[in-house]
């Protein structure tokens, strides 16, 4: 019997639903997408490409196989000297330099020191070289060292990153823009030169013969970087820029790899750009728009078609059925009417029990609960010009309600009285979100660390992570305005089913404390403060319990955010 279609109903891979939207990306594998990689266990590895490259080769060698480490690169995870290689051409050129390119414009001599920089290998010795002859000796060795690892591999990984680099005028690409890191810019020297689909396929098809015929036997590995870009030198905004070089790259692997049967392709941009289980802009199927979703690129649109932004948001204000959203709306709504409200609060769910608590002493203040703490903990917000702060994505009473906050804190601005207005905000203290995410960044890049966390790792985990969350804070208390940074609550350590993860949520907040007293915060470490003054902790818990038997340890009862106001006054005081 013929079948009605041609789509194999046997293949779960086939279709979105089994595919995709059935499939838990934190628990699971998309076991349907993993290529048979001609790598065994004995085989020698060699890896370039952007700095997701750096991310596989720690993998390779995390895992015990035998990744072939630069001798002359030691302080990265690199198979050459090269450092990042962004795009095909920049390790083609180091295969096909001539004696001349070597020596030409790609070498700058320091002023002061006089020493001569090697602007092609800035990681390889910054400090530069006392004379030529020694810098253009290690790049000849560089060369030596690529072949080498080459012709005494079994697979060799590259990692496609970006479409833009910076050439001279033969044409010598460079890691990064001169006089960005080292050397000086001058314009008629280098130029922006961004690859085209035919110029990435031409160079990586010349590379991978020149590899091969270093290397009849070797086999390749093809993938594309997920890391979206730092910034872009062209005209277009950042997102639109990283899009299409993304597009164009995953386009190019695609074309590549079917042309090329010896070439594998794994699928790392893939698997990084799939939709998430919890995206504002999906449904639960992770396929269909949601309404979140629609309105958040319409209300784009209507902006580009001369719309006023505020009419956008008023058709597209979408229900909610949260407590603390419609409680949050309902107080600005009322608040609005009264002119400038001296406290403002922004945060998630506890910033909304705590506005109500406030309400409960008839304490004049607006705000509330912003987003959920998902929402600040993920990134769903955008950072703006420093007027407006930031665009909360999680829904249209998020932005109302972020609308109104800002009117009230442009109001006190306005009127010279940012030393009546505080703020009171507990953004980057997600805890029940972030301390997962902490601890999920240190097995990936600290493995070796887990067993005896220091200080230096939450610092840099932030750096690294919440560096957008804490730069809402910094540009509030830049306005002018008195900023109370407030922890989460304290319930962790009386449960038993989140006991085991107190020690390192106190150490959260502790690191947090510090960070922001550094920033020149004013910081309320409600844990400490509540274990000092309550003997019955437990007096104060939520008594919530949700669907499955999960208790939450996450929010305290009214009688907590009670407490909580109590303490908080004096410093909103002043």
């Amino acid at each position: 019997m013929l079948n009605a279609h041609p789509y194999n109903t046997d293949k779960q891979g086939m279709f979105w639903r089994t595919a995709v939207a059935e499939i838990n990306p934190e628990t699971s594998t998309l076991s349907e997408i993993i290529p048979a990689l001609p790598i065994q266990a004995h085989h020698k590895i060699t890896s370039a490409g952007s700095c997701f490259a750096q991310y596989i080769g720690h993998w390779l060698q995390q895992h015990g196989y035998q990744y072939c480490q630069s001798k002359l690169l030691q302080h990265e995870t690199a198979s050459f000297a090269l450092g990042n290689v962004y795009t095909p051409r920049a390790l083609l050129q180091w295969l096909t330099f001539s004696d001349d390119e070597l020596a030409q414009y790609s070498i700058y001599q320091h002023p002061v020191s006089q020493h001569f920089i090697d602007l092609l290998l800035p990681n390889l010795n910054p400090e530069g070289y006392y004379n030529k002859a020694d810098l253009l000796d290690v790049r000849k060795a560089v060369i030596e060292e690529i072949k080498y690892q080459l012709s005494h591999s079994d697979c060799f990984i590259f990692t496609l990153g970006l479409i833009e680099a910076w050439q001279d005028t033969l044409g010598i690409c460079y890691p990064s823009c001169p006089g960005v890191k080292q050397g000086e810019y001058n314009a008629d020297i280098y130029t922006l030169k961004v690859f085209q689909f035919s110029d990435i396929l031409s160079d990586l098809t010349q590379l991978i013969e020149i590899v091969t015929s270093i290397n009849p036997t070797i086999k390749c590995v093809l993938t594309v970087s997920p890391v979206p870009l730092t910034a872009t030198a062209t005209e277009q905004h950042v997102l639109v820029a990283n899009s299409y070089a993304k597009a164009v790259l995953r386009a190019v692997a695609g074309q590549f790899c079917e042309q090329h049967a010896q070439v594998s392709y794994f699928p790392s941009f893939d698997l990084i750009t799939m939709p998430g289980l919890k995206d504002f802009r999906y449904q639960q199927n992770r396929r269909t728009i949601s309404s979140a979703g629609v309105n958040f690129v319409m209300s784009h649109w209507g902006q580009a078609l001369g719309l006023d932004a505020d009419i956008i948001d008023a058709v597209n204000i979408e229900a909610s059925c949260d407590e603390e959203f419609n409680d949050a709306v309902l107080q600005q709504q009322q608040a609005s009417q009264q002119g400038h409200i001296g406290l403002t609060l922004i945060g998630d769910s506890h910033l909304g029990k705590l506005a109500k608590a406030f309400a409960r002493i008839d304490y004049p203040h607006c705000g509330g609960m912003v987003m959920n703490g998902s929402g600040f903990a993920q990134h769903k917000f955008m950072l703006v010009p420093e007027a407006d702060i930031m665009v909360p994505l999680e829904n249209a009473h998020s932005r109302q309600l972020w609308q109104s906050i800002t009117a009230n804190l442009h109001l006190a601005e306005s009127t010279s009285s940012e030393d009546t207005c505080c703020v009171v905000t507990n953004i980057g203290l997600q805890t029940h979100q972030t301390v997962a995410m902490f601890i999920q960044w240190m097995k990936t890049h600290r493995p070796e660390r887990l067993a005896g966390i220091e200080m230096e790792d939450f610092i840099d985990y932030f750096n690294a992570e919440q560096q957008d969350q804490l730069t809402i804070v910094l540009r509030l208390k830049q306005a002018g305005h008195r900023v109370i940074m407030v922890s989460d609550t304290p319930f962790w350590q009386h449960f038993e089913q989140s006991r085991p993860m107190a020690e390192i949520m106190r150490a959260y907040v502790d690191a947090m404390e510090y960070v922001c007293n550094q920033l020149g915060l004013v910081y309320f470490n409600a844990i400490r403060q509540f274990d000092e003054d309550i003997d019955e902790p437990m007096q104060y818990a939520s008594s919530v319990v949700y669907d499955g038997g999960e208790v939450d340890y996450f929010h305290g009862a009214d009688c907590y955010y009670d407490w909580l106001a109590a303490q908080l006054l004096p410093l909103v005081r002043g």
